[in-house]
């Protein structure tokens, strides 16, 4: 998915969120969360990628993570909830260990992307 529908479907699924409709934004989520870690990945390697893109990319991929285990969570399914936010902390790892110039300058971003999603775990 590119990535701005990505976005709209990030925009639309924190819509759903507040109205209380749940299945809908579960599946814009999942969308959001099978597609976004891609772009990041793509992104810590790309030379025109600015530090406060890459920052956006982050914090929309903790986001959507914690929004669809709170979804997860609400809906009974706890091991889907916790899978949800461990790969998205195991990717978060996974990138911070790349030497880059991005992910050197977003170090400490992606060090407190990473420590919020593990205390929502």
């Amino acid at each position: 998915m590119e990535i701005e529908r990505c976005w709209m479907h990030y925009l639309k699924a924190e819509q759903l969120m507040e109205q209380g409709h749940w299945p809908e934004a579960q599946r814009l989520y999942g969308d959001v969360l099978n597609s976004l870690p891609h772009h990041i990945q793509d992104a810590a390697y790309q030379s025109d990628i600015k530090p406060c893109q890459f920052a956006c990319l982050l914090a929309g991929l903790r986001d959507a993570s914690v929004a669809q285990s709170e979804i997860l969570n609400r809906l009974g399914q706890h091991k889907q909830a916790f899978d949800t936010l461990n790969q998205s902390y195991a990717l978060m790892q996974f990138i911070s260990l790349e030497s880059t110039e991005l992910i050197q300058r977003t170090h400490g971003l992606l060090e407190k992307q990473s420590e919020d999603l593990l205390n929502h775990l």
